[in-house]
Parts: structure tokens; C-alpha cells; sequence
């Protein structure tokens, strides 16, 4: 019945079945060019999506950080990048690079700090950059996990803006309690 409605007067039989040929395959040919599109979107699409996965930032998604996993007790360089500090009473931080070590280029620098105050520099910080509770909790790498303050946390654009200095720039969690300051610091 197809080649009734395909042959016109005076075809030749053949010429109708190399034409129905074609259209089988040309057919074929869209629905396997249609699959292979549709694989691709599903392909595309999961690789686009991003898990944001950081409670408790005031950011965007942020980048994998990676370091050695080594706590340091030295306080130089923290004061040397964040001059606000003066003479903390102890520190514990951790550092490292965002993104896969192994890619070439200029890195990104990351410390995780939890930083001890005496009373005087505690009351300096709160009433100068007059820090409020936000209710969230630093998000700082699992090796700084076990040395964070209970909250509740202060925080404000000002007190970051005061840990903005050359090419360092941290967001900062007040706990007045404790007498203990939370730097999650980025720079290049």
C-alpha cells in the first residue's frame, strides 16, 4: 500500500522501493540523531549542577579546599596578614589551597583559625565593628571542627571588612563568651 500512494503514472517499480529505502532511512536516522541529542542534555545537565553543600556560610558555593590536615600554633602568620589581631592570646589554624593541587596555575589560599582574645581585644572588637547573632555556625575544615567555640556567634560586614587587608579577606565569627574569634580566611 505505501507504494501505491508513492508511485506516480509511469514510475518504474524500482525507483519506488530505492525511495522507500530512503525514507526508512532517513527515519532511522532521526530517531538515533534524536536519542543521541537526548543522552547528551541528560549528560550536560548533571554535570552543570552543583552541590552548594555549606551550611552556615554567608557565601556562595565555595571550592574544595585541600591542605597537609596540620594544626599550627604559631601565631606570626595571622598578625602578619591580619594586623587587627595585635597580640592574640593562642591560635590553632589550619591551611591550604582551594581546588586540586595537582592543576597548574596561581592558587587560592585558605585559613581556618580559631583564635584565643584576652578580654581587652574581645571588647575592642565587639564594640567597634558591632557584631550581631547571625545563628550560623563557621564552616571551617573537619580538623577545626573540634576546636570551635560553642555558639552563639557574632558577626558583621564591618567585623569581616576589618579582616580585609592586601590581597586576604576573611569572614569572622565573634563568640564574647569564650573570648574566641573564628577566621575563615581566603587570599592569593
Amino acid at each position: 500500500m505505501i507504494f501505491e500512494t508513492m508511485t506516480r503514472p509511469g514510475q518504474p517499480e524500482k525507483a519506488v522501493i530505492v525511495k522507500t529505502t530512503q525514507s526508512r532511512w532517513r527515519l532511522t536516522l532521526s530517531k538515533v540523531t534524536t536519542g543521541v541529542l537526548a543522552v547528551l542534555c541528560v549528560c550536560i545537565t548533571a554535570s552543570c549542577q552543583a552541590s552548594t553543600g555549606n551550611e552556615g556560610s554567608r557565601g556562595s558555593a565555595e571550592a574544595q579546599k585541600s591542605g597537609s590536615g596540620e594544626l599550627h600554633t604559631d601565631a606570626e602568620p595571622l598578625t602578619k596578614r591580619f594586623s587587627v589581631l595585635k597580640t592574640p592570646v593562642g591560635v590553632q589554624w589550619m591551611s591550604g589551597t582551594y581546588g586540586n593541587p595537582r592543576n597548574p596555575g596561581p592558587s587560592t589560599y585558605w585559613i581556618d583559625a580559631v583564635i584565643t582574645l584576652d578580654n581587652n581585644q574581645t571588647s575592642d572588637l565587639a564594640t567597634s565593628y558591632s557584631p550581631g547573632p547571625n545563628g550560623q555556625t563557621p564552616s571551617v575544615v573537619d580538623g577545626m571542627k573540634k576546636h570551635l567555640p560553642p555558639g552563639p556567634f557574632l558577626s558583621s560586614d564591618a567585623l569581616d571588612g576589618a579582616f580585609k587587608q592586601g590581597n586576604w579577606w576573611a569572614r569572622a565569627y565573634l563568640n564574647p563568651q569564650s573570648h574566641k574569634l573564628v577566621l575563615v580566611a581566603t587570599g592569593t
